[in-house]
């Protein structure tokens, strides 16, 4: 049997083999702690840095969406004044159609007054020459309207 020193001698190792191991075990779990500690403080930074990215991504949009409402407000605008545009320019080629007729129409009267003009024996060089003016114009506004 063992002495009781030997006993107690035997106790004391193994009091500080288990203070060993205890020791070595939270220094482990203490530097696996620190090292999860860094990992979440990372993440964290990481987060906060997404979520000033998230905001800046944001305004931007706000601003892309502020520039293409005043796109789409100067593109309605300049359908609107294209539409005028367009609209008075019909007025005009109807105007232009319409003295055309009234020219052709005027042209016509000239051919058959130097046609009674010459027949009533005023003249026939005065009414030959404003015929020919007259079919001239006719001619020429027919092909105006036509082309």
């Amino acid at each position: 049997m063992k002495s009781k020193e030997e006993q107690a001698q035997e106790a004391l190792w193994a009091v500080e083999a288990a203070q060993k191991f205890i020791v070595s075990v939270v220094s482990s779990l203490g530097v696996s702690l620190n090292e999860g500690h860094q990992a979440v403080l990372e993440r964290i930074e990481a987060l906060k840095a997404a979520e000033k990215h998230v905001a800046e991504l944001e305004e931007e949009n706000e601003q892309w969406s502020e520039r293409v409402s005043r796109l789409e407000l100067d593109k309605q605008q300049s359908c609107e004044w294209c539409g005028q545009s367009l609209a008075r320019v019909e007025q005009a080629e109807r105007e232009l159609e319409a003295e055309r007729r009234i020219v052709v129409e005027i042209a016509r009267a000239a051919i058959h007054l130097t046609h009674d003009l010459g027949g009533a024996g005023l003249g026939s060089v005065l009414s030959t020459e404003t015929r020919v003016n007259a079919e001239r114009l006719i001619a020429e506004r027919e092909e105006q309207s036509n082309g």
